[in-house]
């Protein structure tokens, strides 16, 4: 697993690189993206504003897991590039920490709710443009990218490798996990789109003592697969469950509303059907980043 994290932060070090030796369209991209940043930053409680406007003036009032981890591997990638000394970065993502360490989350996962008042960190309950209810919702795909945030700065930040430990222990993806949920294509074992701990309108599936959402992932090429690798990292769930998600849909499908049908064979990988398709346009052979139905023949 943190291999992966590796790769990824070598590839913000390639960036920095390209920067250094002279893209300036680049650095001028880096440091407007980052300035944007700081100015939605709480400095209270180093909790980002999801949005703000063009001119600065106007931050919303809300913010997800996934902003709050943007923020903290922005700060590393300022780091990297120059933009902010490295005693700047641990001020900033420190301060973060500690509110993440407060915040109220789920306490049987370690799951954080997807929105949060930027300013008090309180969990909202009403939209704040609007007025409108909100049920407090815990996303599979915010949370894996908070996580992933969090394995950032344990690799790139060794002052603050403890207390993003202390978080990431608590943070369970098993939790999502569903070894009954199936996919087009026959396999079993996926993770839910998240769960609300009250009772929600809508489609819900109570399990655990939460309610579900009604959907599971089941395409590999999607925005869970972090979770997914998370948790198999942490060996949350069981490395089958990479394999039981569709890397394109099966040749069982009826591709008759799709403009091009996949092409590939049927591999087995631990014990678990994989249908290795993909598609072919101008000479390229590839899998796209997409979700989908599927009608069975």
């Amino acid at each position: 697993m943190r291999r992966l994290f590796v790769a990824l932060l070598s590839s913000v070090l390639v960036l920095g690189t390209l920067v250094g030796a002279g893209a300036d369209p680049l650095r001028t991209y880096a440091r407007d993206t980052w300035r944007s940043l700081t100015a939605m930053a709480d400095p209270s409680t180093g909790l980002v504003a999801d949005n703000i406007s063009g001119d600065f003036s106007v931050k919303s009032a809300y913010t997800s897991p996934t902003n709050i981890g943007g923020y903290m591997w922005s700060a590393v990638v300022a780091q990297s590039l120059g933009l902010i000394s490295s005693r700047e970065a641990v001020s900033r993502v420190d301060k973060t920490l500690t509110t993440l360490s407060i915040l109220k989350k789920h306490e049987q996962s370690g799951m954080f709710y997807n929105w949060y008042d930027p300013h008090t960190g309180a969990v909202l309950t009403t939209w704040p443009d609007d007025g409108s209810p909100v049920t407090p919702f815990l996303s599979s795909v915010d949370n894996g990218w908070l996580a992933a945030s969090l394995r950032v700065v344990e690799g790139a930040l060794p002052p603050l490798r403890g207390k993003a430990d202390r978080l990431l222990r608590a943070m369970n993806f098993g939790f999502y996990y569903n070894p009954d949920a199936v996919t087009a294509a026959g396999n079993k074992g996926l993770i839910a789109g998240g769960f609300w701990d009250t009772p929600p309108p809508g489609c819900s599936l109570p399990r655990n003592g939460v309610w579900f959402t009604c959907n599971h992932y089941d395409i590999t090429v999607t925005e869970p697969r972090i979770a997914t690798y998370l948790a198999i990292g942490a060996g949350q769930i069981p490395p089958a469950a990479y394999f039981a998600t569709m890397r394109t849909l099966p040749d069982t499908c009826d591709y008759s509303w799709q403009e091009m049908e996949p092409q590939g064979f049927t591999a087995t990988h631990l014990g678990v059907p994989v249908y290795e398709g993909s598609y072919r346009y101008r000479g390229i052979t590839y899998v796209p980043s997409w979700g989908g139905d599927c009608s069975r023949r």
